[in-house]
């Protein structure tokens, strides 16, 4: 089996065979006060952050950490609107691109398990499993977690494996879509 390079979210294709949906909303001051990704100096977040909408409706990334697992308590992950499409451009109100977190678009993103002992590998039993999102330290990669997560902290659905990869590859890309409880679409 091969180990497949770490790299950012990025959209497979839809259910409908249309064009991936991608949305545009307003980036919000919230993301140039250093917290998020590198702060200021970065451009804010990265193209592939996951994105929710705030209490001030603008995009604002789910915060990472080293090992953070989004659960069901954090109130971003009830309103995501989908993934960046490209990086912060840290002008308040500037109308950003989003590939939107809908019923339509499934995207494709490494396989990582933060829990001790466990295989960062994808494998058929995975296929159709809820899945949660571990967010690297720097917040510029999201990936698929389909180890120990419950119904509370489950953020994605798996629905396949990316056809450049095999069952069993180390960080292998798993097909996904994001929940419908977890999306501002439904």
């Amino acid at each position: 089996m091969a180990t497949i390079k770490k790299s950012s979210i990025g959209v497979s294709h839809t259910i409908s065979g249309n064009s991936p949906q991608i949305v545009y909303h307003q980036e919000g001051a919230a993301v140039f006060d250093g917290l998020y990704y590198g702060g200021p100096s970065s451009g804010g977040f990265r193209k592939g952050c996951l994105l929710y909408v705030n209490s001030s409706n603008a995009l604002e990334p789910i915060r990472g950490g080293t090992g953070f697992e989004a659960t069901g308590a954090d109130a971003a992950i009830a309103r995501i609107i989908g993934f960046a499409a490209e990086p912060a451009t840290q002008t308040n109100a500037n109308e950003l691109a989003v590939y939107a977190a809908n019923a339509d678009n499934v995207f494709y993103g490494n396989v990582v398990s933060t829990t001790s002992g466990a295989t960062s590998t994808i494998s058929l039993v995975s296929v159709s499993e809820a899945a949660g999102a571990s967010i690297n330290a720097t917040g510029s990669r999201v990936y698929v977690n389909p180890v120990g997560f419950g119904a509370a902290s489950s953020v994605f659905r798996i629905v396949g494996k990316h056809p450049d990869d095999a069952y069993g590859d180390t960080n292998g890309r798993a097909l996904f879509q994001i929940l419908g409880s977890r999306s501002i679409w439904t």
